[in-house]
């Protein structure tokens, strides 16, 4: 406990404060600091921004102080340390507490602060010390001294009261319904990422960081989503260990391993390797510490032509989304899986073959895991797409409650997202922002927007979508929307 107390009574004084008399010299004001941990209680240690009333209360009377110089809170005390406020206690209520020092110190003026404080719980009479001060028949210095004259406490406090209404807000229903439309939280950009963030350069990696324009702590492409390039030089490593309920990563080039180990119940740990090339996709569940190793170069390898590549993943974690909530993950809900990315390009060619493919508004296969029967997605929060858009193709508008954090693998110039946020009697966008797509680049489609893909290239392109689709569908607040004119 810290309090700020005044009002020194000098040695030679014969000041009577229970007589309201003072007789020279006279006391003097001052301004100290004093303080003493609680003992005896549970409380938490509270901190107290103390002023001065005029009157003190002893055990046998009132009296009236002089106070020459009232000190408006300890922060002013000469005497170090001021006051500190607690974390997080801020506007919590105001109360009154009752405190006494012994009698015969040089500090013997018992005062009442009038205290309005950032408090954290209640202070019980007689929690920082077992006795109370109680009244003798003779005095000293017009003060009582302690039954059978032993040491007293140097503070007897008294009661402080929380009432933990200090941060409620009431808000009318129309000013608080829509915080979009009341500016209070701000809307998801459509954002576009430059291949060149990857091209070249040292082992890294490069964030896909929104977390500027969408008002949230860390970094974040999305707010429950990050998206990274993750560049490994041949023969290099990156360690990953996100506190995240997911991990995806798509191999955009070249090859390596990942070496994961993670807790698992009693006490032991579960390791394992999983390798990757090109095209593969592979997810990872929560406690995963990771190290990607990039293929080394071949020992006999001299020729600079003949080393293999730089390593490239595309990454997305759900880190954001459990940033906000304020948790850990506290069991993995999918065991570490790997997707071929040769299968599964056989996979979407056989779609494509389909005769009724033109008519879908999506060429494309979706990830799945057997962890997750209901939802039909590759995590339970994240989903996945391998898509196609043929040559000379437009996909139809469609629309979703998730947002998607669009890869584009391979296209040509003349590849292009529209989006709008409403649609006009034939079905097109109206007045729709345009993304024209690069080659190993990325772009962000807001939630609730409509969008289109259009292919004036003459070659096909490929795109990996990645959404928070598997946390909507399993809330069942995913509101997929096709064009009408597809129904």
């Amino acid at each position: 406990m810290e309090l700020a107390r005044a009002t020194v009574v000098p040695r030679s004084s014969t000041t009577s404060a229970s007589a309201k008399a003072t007789r020279e010299p006279p006391e003097t004001t001052v301004a100290v600091h004093s303080s003493t941990d609680p003992t005896r209680t549970g409380a938490r240690k509270l901190v107290f921004i103390s002023t001065l009333d005029e009157k003190t209360l002893l055990p046998c009377s009132l009296a009236k102080v002089t106070v020459a110089d009232p000190m408006a809170e300890s922060a002013m005390a000469p005497m170090n340390p001021p006051w500190r406020m607690p974390a997080g206690l801020a506007k919590r209520s105001s109360a009154r507490i009752l405190h006494t020092v012994r009698p015969g110190r040089a500090l013997s003026m018992q005062v009442i602060p009038r205290v309005s404080s950032q408090l954290g719980g209640t202070w019980i009479r007689g929690s920082a010390t077992g006795s109370r001060y109680l009244p003798r028949r003779r005095r000293y210095w017009g003060m009582p001294h302690r039954r059978h004259d032993r040491p007293g406490p140097a503070v007897l406090l008294g009661e402080a009261i929380e009432d933990w209404t200090g941060d409620a807000l009431f808000h009318e229903y129309s000013a608080a319904a829509d915080p979009l439309a009341a500016g209070t939280i701000s809307r998801i950009p459509v954002h576009r990422f430059s291949p060149e963030l990857h091209a070249g350069g040292p082992t890294r990696t490069v964030d896909l960081d929104l977390s500027g324009p969408l008002g949230v702590a860390g970094p974040a492409t999305s707010p429950g989503l990050l998206a990274s390039f993750v560049v490994i030089r041949p023969g290099e490593h990156v360690e990953t260990g996100p506190d995240a309920t997911s991990e995806l990563f798509y191999c955009m080039a070249g090859s390596g391993r990942s070496r994961f180990e993670r807790p698992a119940r009693g006490g032991r740990t579960v390791d394992g390797e999983i390798p990757w090339r090109a095209g593969d996709f592979v997810t990872l569940p929560s406690g995963c510490t990771t190290v990607h190793t990039a293929r080394p170069p071949e020992p006999r390898a001299t020729a600079p032509e003949a080393a293999p590549p730089s390593a490239l993943l595309y990454r997305v974690t759900d880190a954001p989304l459990l940033r906000y909530l304020g948790v850990l993950p506290s069991e993995p809900r999918f065991e570490p899986t790997r997707f071929d990315g040769v299968e599964a390009l056989a996979r979407l060619a056989e779609v494509a073959r389909d005769p009724a493919a033109d008519d879908r508004s999506r060429v494309s296969v979706l990830l799945g895991n057997t962890a997750t029967p209901q939802t039909l997605t590759v995590t339970p929060t994240l989903w996945a797409m391998l898509g196609i858009l043929p040559a000379g193709r437009i996909q139809r508008p469609h629309r979703h409650q998730s947002v998607a954090l669009d890869l584009i693998t391979r296209c040509a110039p003349g590849c292009y997202s529209l989006i709008g946020s409403r649609l006009d009697d034939s079905g097109a966008i109206v007045d729709p922002v345009r993304v024209d797509w690069e080659a190993e680049g990325a772009f962000v489609t807001p939630p609730g927007l409509w969008h289109s893909h259009h292919n004036e290239s003459g070659r096909p392109a490929y795109l990996v979508p990645i959404q928070d689709a598997g946390l909507h569908t399993y809330l069942r607040s995913l509101d997929i929307r096709l064009d009408p004119k597809e129904r």
